[in-house]
């Protein structure tokens, strides 16, 4: 996640396609999901079939809203 970030922040210096960061949101969930995962039990919401992509970082086009994020 820190690479992504470090990464993103870099190329951003000149394509300026960030327009609002959540990296410290970013690396809070991680965590988060990361104690899930070191549990015995793991919620099937986080299992391989719900949640193939868990962990991959996206971004998101600005012309989709998000709850809590951004107005439509």
């Amino acid at each position: 996640m820190r690479a992504y970030i470090e990464r993103t922040r870099l190329v951003n210096r000149d394509c300026n396609f960030v327009v609002a960061e959540q990296f410290e949101e970013a690396l809070k969930e991680a965590r988060n999901v990361d104690r899930i995962l070191d549990s015995n039990e793991i919620p099937q919401e986080f299992s391989y079939q719900n949640a193939p992509f868990l962990g991959v970082p996206t971004s998101v086009k600005e012309a989709f809203a998000l709850k809590g994020k951004f107005s439509a």
